[in-house]
């Protein structure tokens, strides 16, 4: 009890926070006691602090603090800027409790988390529809059933949320940024993500100033076309092992590309594989994604990670002429051993050059010939990831395959920072006389 006592002592924070020079580079910050609060006003521009609205999350879910009903009153206004709270489904007093908190401090924050089940949807629906958000700029919606079903607190039947007809928000939220991510739902059935996603089109049809928006899921829905700011887009597709991803994800896809062409300067494609990647069946996929015909010629930022489902050419890279970062992973063809197609088409062009790309990462290099094309293609990179591997090595061409990897890349001088995953030597001499030949030739590195 007295260390405990001894701990919420405002000097020791105080002392502690001291030794940071600008607490804008604090990243978290638990609240333990309220003797903390004048500690933490007194800087011109407080740490994020997130604050739970549910007292029963264990631990392993959110660590504190909880605000309740009775400790609103004592809590400052001005730390109310993110809040997280979890939708158990089978609780039925967790969206009246809900509602009745964020109907007071809902004003003030910023940031709000929401964590559920496959109900999440409807629950994030009752929320906007009772609550007013003049502030609020980051959502972040988490659909996690084995989280969520891992802590629930008994066997009590599932609630079922009132669903919410021709939903009116009376003041429309200042959202900048949204993320939905589907995490897990090992519960559900396989036709249920397009109802998910219902809540998401709601939020996003009332949010025309949208900055950033992430979606991770096996379904994207069609999304409403009245975006002019939208400047950041990730899509993550989870693809299970037993069933065939909807191809209406990637029409819906195409569209939106079309429509956010203009604004985006930052888009991140990448699949979530349940089971072995390299051994998917590909051919389901082609012709089916497409870029918009005009390019996305504003893209200072794009990662693509899987070249075989999200097609990207040469005449598709030419278009984005901003270019700054460029990540692409090219998933190798187990069954016909063909090195590289994509890609390889990429760095064999004659005449294409990307001299604004300083950060570049290539996944799956087969062909070590194609490591000498990166210096003429890319001569203004600073920075390079790459990852190669061989289908069959040659006696003795382990021992001496790192060393080859670097031989390639000793024309690209300006480079300041290289990553490289590639198999490791038999023998640890020979990776002795690696690194003394990365000494030697890479002396600046």
């Amino acid at each position: 009890m007295a260390a405990a006592e001894a701990l919420t002592n405002a000097l020791i924070v105080e002392a502690i926070l001291k030794r940071v020079p600008d607490p804008a580079d604090i990243v978290h910050f638990r609240l333990v006691s309220t003797l903390w609060n004048e500690v933490i006003l007194s800087f011109h521009s407080p740490p994020r602090v997130t604050v739970h609205l549910n007292r029963a999350v264990p631990w392993r879910v959110a660590q504190g603090p909880f605000i309740t009903p009775r400790k609103l009153a004592s809590f400052p206004p001005k730390l109310l800027k993110s809040v997280a709270l979890t939708a158990y489904p089978d609780d039925d007093a967790i969206l009246p409790q809900a509602l009745n908190l964020l109907t007071q401090i809902g004003p003030h924050i910023h940031h709000l988390s929401v964590l559920g089940g496959a109900s999440v949807g409807k629950f994030v629906h009752n929320i906007f529809t009772n609550c007013e958000f003049e502030k609020l700029k980051n959502l972040r919606v988490i659909l996690d059933e084995k989280k969520v079903h891992a802590y629930k607190r008994g066997d009590r039947p599932y609630v079922t949320w009132p669903e919410v007809y021709n939903p009116e928000i009376s003041e429309k939220p200042k959202l900048l940024k949204i993320r939905y991510i589907v995490e897990s739902k090992f519960l559900l059935g396989s036709n249920v993500s397009e109802e998910q996603q219902t809540f998401l089109r709601f939020l996003l049809a009332v949010t025309p100033n949208l900055e950033s928006l992430r979606v991770k899921d096996d379904y994207l829905s069609s999304i409403p076309a009245n975006f002019g700011n939208l400047s950041e887009f990730r899509f993550n597709w989870n693809i299970g092992k037993n069933k065939s991803p909807d191809m209406v994800t990637l029409q819906n896809l195409n569209v939106f590309l079309e429509t956010v062409k203009v604004s985006l300067e930052r888009l991140q494609l990448t699949v979530g594989f349940t089971g072995s990647r390299r051994l998917y069946d590909f051919s389901q996929f082609s012709d089916q994604f497409q870029f918009p015909r005009d390019g996305i010629r504003n893209l200072k930022w794009f990662e693509n990670g899987v070249m075989r489902i999200f097609k990207c050419g040469v005449r598709d890279l030419e278009k984005m002429g901003k270019l700054k970062h460029l990540d692409l992973c090219e998933i190798p063809n187990e069954v016909y051993q063909r090195a590289n197609v994509y890609v390889g088409n990429i760095l064999r062009r004659d005449n294409a050059c990307w001299r604004g790309i300083t950060n570049l990462k290539l996944f799956g290099i087969e062909d070590l010939e194609l490591l000498e094309r990166i210096g003429p293609m890319f001569p203004s990179l600073r920075r390079l990831n790459i990852n190669v591997r061989l289908w069959i090595f040659k006696q003795g061409e382990l021992n001496v395959f790192l060393r080859m990897i670097f031989e390639r890349l000793a024309s690209i001088k300006a480079l300041t920072h290289i990553s490289v995953g590639a198999p490791f030597p038999d023998r640890f001499s020979r990776f002795i006389d690696f690194l003394e030949y990365l000494a030697t030739s890479f002396p600046g590195e």
